[in-house]
């Protein structure tokens, strides 16, 4: 393997979940070039990722959406002259790009959607593993060496700078714990009730000095709104204002973070931070942040299946279930042994 491209599957979850995998192919291939293919959205979590030459964006809703597009797409790639494909996610339309670009050897998941595409079929793995695990297995069928599986994300100190100035922009105080709270998830039924966020820094300012952070993306101005009006108190709005290495960044600086099972929630665990993930119809065995013995991860048992993907769940019990009050003695107890 002397060019490798390495398809990136669509969520920044996800994505996090390949750093593992790239550093062991690396390892296996110190002299190859590795590159990704990723969709627009989620390019910059690659962008400083020490293994890879470069970050080959996919925009197939957009600018390559359509068969002639596509067609020119792969004609392009073909002239990088990439030998070796790793498609992780079975996708028939990726998987005949791969085909297009001329690349001989195509590694995947056997399945019957893209099993005749592909050069090397790699069996299922079990359901139940945790994501890492699961990429990483790709690589252990293959006879190669896996001798990391911690995700790490470092931001860039252009990053870091840019954080430093947003913190004394908003006169943060240096010297009190930082919380940042990420209330936002990809579907509803992943979210914690915004009351109960408003409620938890209610009780956080009423009884502890503390600066309370919240972030988000673009979409997400509105929710963080209605929290921070309904808690009453301070609380500095971070949501729109940050690319992914920026948010990693603010996450570096922060003592701990409360998220729903999302991209930024790995994020956090990716810098190294305190986390506490709560959890409703997802599974923490299976997308949780990794390795999950060091970080807090609320769930309950409510009686549903567990991954459950119904997205238009009104009830969302799982999620009702988890208090205030447990989460709020979470955080107590962090910064009490801080």
């Amino acid at each position: 393997m002397k060019k490798i491209l390495v398809v990136a599957t669509n969520w920044l979850g996800d994505a996090l979940f390949l750093f593992p995998f790239l550093d062991n192919l690396k390892e296996n291939f110190p002299q190859s070039k590795l590159a990704v293919l990723s969709v627009p959205r989620i390019k910059d979590i690659f962008r400083n990722n020490h293994n890879l030459s470069e970050v080959i964006v996919y925009d197939e809703k957009g600018k390559h959406k359509g068969i002639i597009a596509r067609l020119i797409f792969a004609f392009n790639l073909r002239k990088k002259g990439f030998d070796t494909g790793f498609i992780l996610r079975p996708s028939l339309s990726r998987t005949c790009i791969l085909k297009c670009a001329g690349i001989k050897q195509i590694i995947g998941i056997d399945n019957p959607k893209t099993m005749a595409l592909l050069t090397t079929r790699v069996p299922a793995a079990d359901k139940a593993m945790h994501k890492i695990d699961y990429f990483l297995s790709i690589l252990e069928h293959l006879g190669l060496k896996v001798n990391k599986r911690r995700y790490e994300f470092l931001p860039s100190e252009e990053d870091k700078k840019y954080i430093e100035s947003l913190l004394l922009k908003k006169n943060i105080v240096q010297d009190l714990p930082l919380l940042v709270i990420n209330p936002g998830a990809n579907w509803y039924p992943k979210r914690w009730l915004s009351d109960n966020f408003a409620e938890l820094i209610k009780r956080l300012k009423d009884n502890l000095a503390i600066n309370i952070a919240i972030t988000g993306a673009q979409k997400d101005k509105g929710l963080a709104g209605q929290i921070i009006k309904a808690s009453g108190k301070e609380v500095f709005d971070f949501t729109g204002q940050t690319s992914l290495g920026q948010l990693a960044a603010l996450m570096q600086e922060a003592d701990i973070v409360v998220s729903a099972d999302s991209g930024p929630m790995h994020i956090a665990a990716a810098v190294g931070k305190k986390l506490i993930a709560l959890f409703g119809p997802t599974s923490a065995v299976i997308t949780g942040p990794y390795p999950l013995g060091e970080h807090i991860i609320i769930q309950k048992e409510v009686g549903c299946k567990v991954p459950c993907y119904v997205k238009d769940c009104r009830d969302y019990h799982c999620m009702k279930a988890i208090s205030v009050d447990e989460v709020f003695e979470k955080i107590e107890g962090i910064l009490a042994i801080q």
